[in-house]
């Protein structure tokens, strides 16, 4: 255990506080048999223990009481109480204990992403979570043993996070537990992809540690898919690139190498590198000495000065928590719209639901208990004075008995209820209407005050947000309605949508639960992915007594609001997510399912192709692929387009190759090869690939033959493509390569070594019958004797002669 988990970590936990009744930690054996030496034993094994690994112990270690004792005697000691025993308060106790155990909350199995319900899969619950919403799939999100801990116990504490990434089997997980003092183990997580979440409580914050399994190539595309700029929260982090089993003499050289290498990274991509987008720039590299080495551990405690520097993005565990589960269930509904909506909207509908509860009774819910109105992201209760009295919204279960039972509490409640008799009618039923107005009064400013506190970090303008207070202000006008007369008309909500030009609001969910593909070779089940528009409703108020208010219809009160542009994607009907009328010259979106096409194959009639375990043919739909997925899962490749030139006119260009045979879907279309970035300039849309994939797909995809490029057993295939541009024309066989490299008789240009001179390809026997003898008198021997004599010289010039042209070839690669 020791070995595998630190002794004392460079973030130790504290859960337990000093009011605990903490004692020595003691290890005691009992037994009859005799005495041993229990304590000289541990003694060397600490030592020795120390001495191989030279981790920092402490005094931990060293601090430990070892003790024997009987049977007898210790029973004695326990019956009397004389045991030294230390006591901890429970929910600290049950805390420390929780922390230790890491919780699976999610893993990737073909290229989805299942989030976890206490880190347990689940068919049942991932079939019911089908094409759901972003809103439902958080409902359905919990984190086991760590729920109560962000949403409650430890709510009010900040967060930092911790993750790491890398190749497995590299020590990520040993490497976490001795960093943050987690119980990762590496080995046991190994079965899958996925996320692996611990928590180290401090004083001063809550510590969460991420270990990835797999998932770093994944990690570094979200950039292209959840915009920084829309996501402030998500990419606030430093990376740390740790580059292990370095000795000293090497650190400065390799700093400076991988530097060098990140540099070329940022000058090349420019502003689409996964550093600047995912890590505002903020880059450490940290060569780390080989392991039971003092300096290996001493790292540890440098790793967390910068962990204390980094800025906390999380100002509490409830906010951290809703943070993550909204993240989640945007990776699994596919929707990478803007973190900063969707959460605004989940809050908003949470408090919706809870509205009328809390208006009625002021609290949260008082089916099972009396929960008060708390903030949610941190669980402090709202301390806006309250009255404990119940109030009533109209609804269609209201029967009018119901409201005057309620008013009839209400005027018995006050105080100077039975001096009716004594002072003047008019004088005691307003002094009524005050005291129920100021009881109403009450109610409604705590509801808005915690209204307000949960929604204190969202933007005011947010169509939700403001659906929300329209509808908490009409309750209240409901309310009061309820509990006195109403003696003058009142102002009303408009009923009609936004007339304005643009896109209101963009909502991604699923087409469809379970869509089928039905194509030629096979049928499947997938998730359809669609993009809904939506004309939000007007938020101007009609004055009382009037039908109309004056100036168009508009979903925001502010005084430029906000529209999406109303470009659609050709492939999967997404719509741009820049503002009507952008000034980019390429419009941008999060892509989907690509509904709007159909396969077109090159070759004869039932030719298949294979992606991720799916096929497809020639006519087939293509809505179970993705635009922004399925060129990674093609590889270098060129689109098939409608070829656009006159009929007569020489279709020709770098981007373009045309096809000269009939195709699927409207063989009697000309068609076209064209790059894949011809193909996204024709679309409209900015590539939504990273860039050292764009520079991949603009070269040719084809692929040297050579065995030495095949999958074995053992080792995934490693082809070797042409290095030259894509439709490039073919180059002469025997030209020069320069390094090492062939030119095949196609005219591609590769690499690697030419297959056909390869040393180990094969091995040539010849075998020369020199018994054998022609026919005599036959017309065809004396003819070949006329010409050539000597047939067995012939036969060894030969021979000579491959045998010395395969020899240069082979000397000519090297």
């Amino acid at each position: 255990m020791w070995t595998r988990f630190p002794v004392v970590a460079a973030v130790s936990r504290r859960t337990i506080t000093s009011s605990s009744d903490r004692h020595r930690k003691a290890l005691t054996f009992v037994t009859d048999q005799g005495p041993y030496p229990f304590a000289s034993y541990f003694s060397d094994m600490i030592q020795t223990f120390e001495r191989t690994t030279r981790k920092p112990t402490g005094e931990e270690l060293q601090n430990l009481i070892i003790s024997t004792s009987t049977f007898g005697k210790f029973q004695a000691q326990s019956l009397s109480g004389k045991l030294t025993v230390s006591s901890f308060r429970l929910g600290e106790w049950l805390a420390d204990l929780l922390c230790l155990i890491p919780i699976h909350i999610a893993v990737c199995r073909e290229n989805r992403f299942i989030p976890l319900k206490d880190g347990v899969f689940s068919p049942e619950l991932e079939k019911a979570l089908l094409g759901a919403e972003v809103t439902r799939i958080m409902d359905n999100l919990s984190f086991g043993w760590y729920e109560s801990l962000f949403q409650s116990y430890m709510a009010n504490k900040r967060v930092k996070v911790v993750s790491s990434m890398g190749e497995q089997s590299v020590g990520k997980s040993f490497a976490l537990n001795h960093l943050v003092d987690t119980s990762f183990a590496g080995s046991a997580m190994r079965t899958t992809e996925g996320v692996w979440m611990s928590v180290t409580p401090t004083d001063e914050a809550l510590i969460v540690a991420l270990d990835f399994e797999g998932l770093f190539q994944s990690f570094q595309s979200s950039s292209s898919v959840l915009d920084p700029a829309a996501n402030p929260s998500l990419f606030q982090s430093t990376l740390v690139i740790i580059i292990k089993d370095v000795v000293d003499s090497d650190k400065a050289e390799i700093t400076r190498e991988f530097s060098l290498k990140f540099q070329k990274i940022v000058q090349e991509e420019q502003d689409a590198n996964f550093i600047s987008r995912l890590h505002a720039g903020k880059l450490n590299i940290i060569p780390w000495p080989v392991i039971e080495s003092r300096e290996f551990y001493k790292l540890f405690g440098t790793l967390k000065k910068r962990l204390d520097q980094q800025r906390t993005t999380h100002n509490s565990a409830g906010e951290f928590l809703h943070t993550l589960k909204t993240l989640m269930a945007k990776l699994k509904a596919n929707d990478w719209g803007a973190m900063s909506q969707t959460m605004a909207a989940h809050r908003a509908q949470n408090l919706l639901a809870l509205l009328s509860t809390a208006l009625e009774t002021g609290f949260a819910d008082v089916e099972f208990d009396f929960e008060p109105l708390k903030n949610m992201d941190n669980d402090v209760p709202i301390e806006k004075p309250d009255t404990e009295a119940r109030f009533l919204l109209s609804g269609p279960k209201v029967e009018h008995s119901d409201r005057d039972g309620i008013l009839s509490t209400l005027r018995t409640s006050w105080n100077q209820f039975s001096s009716r008799q004594n002072i003047l009618d008019s004088d005691w039923i307003t002094e009524l209407d005050a005291h129920i107005g100021s009881l109403v009064d009450l109610r409604v400013d705590h509801v808005r005050e915690w209204i307000t506190s949960n929604l204190s970090r969202f933007q005011t303008s947010h169509a939700s947000i403001e659906e929300l207070r329209r509808t908490f202000e009409n309750c209240v006008v409901d309310l009061r309605s309820n509990v006195q007369l109403c003696k003058a008309q009142q102002e009303h909500s408009c009923p009609a949508l936004c007339s304005a030009q643009g896109v209101c609001e963009i909502d991604t969910a699923p087409q469809s639960i379970e869509a089928t593909f039905t194509g030629r070779h096979e049928t499947f089940q997938y998730t359809k992915y669609n993009q809904i528009s939506k004309r939000l409703k007007c938020i101007k108020v009609i004055a009382p007594g009037d039908t109309t208010h004056e100036g168009a219809h508009n979903h925001s009160a502010e005084k430029n609001p906000f529209h999406f542009c109303e470009a659609r994607c050709e492939s999967c009907g997404y719509f741009c997510t820049l503002p009507l009328g952008h000034t980019q010259q390429e419009h941008e979106t999060r892509h989907g399912s690509m509904s709007q096409t159909r396969w077109a194959i090159d070759g004869p009639d039932g030719t298949v192709v294979e992606l991720e375990g799916r096929k497809f043919s020639a006519n087939d739909e293509g809505a179970p692929m993705m635009c922004n997925l399925v060129c990674l899962s093609l590889g270098r490749h060129a689109h098939i387009d409608y070829c656009r030139t006159e009929e007569g006119t020489l279709c020709d260009g770098p981007d373009i190759h045309h096809i000269h045979t009939r195709m699927l879907p409207n063989p009697d279309r000309a068609k076209d090869y064209i790059t894949h970035a011809l193909h996204w300039r024709r679309m409209g849309f900015k590539d939504p690939y990273p860039r050292d994939e764009q520079t991949n797909f603009a070269k040719c995809d084809a692929m040297c033959p050579g065995p030495e490029h095949a999958a074995t057993a053992t080792a995934p295939a490693q082809p070797s493509f042409c290095t030259l541009p894509m439709f490039h024309p073919p180059q002469n066989p025997n030209a020069a390569v320069a390094g090492m490299g062939y030119i095949s008789n196609d005219g591609h240009q590769f690499s690697c070594r030419n297959p056909v001179v390869m040393q180990q390809a094969f091995h040539v026997i010849f075998v020369i019958d020199s018994d054998r003898r022609p026919l005599p008198n036959a017309p065809a021997t004396d003819r070949i004797a006329c010409a050539s004599n000597n047939r067995l010289g012939a036969v060894f010039s030969a021979l000579y002669g491959f045998w010395s042209a395969r020899h240069a070839a082979i000397a000519g690669q090297g």
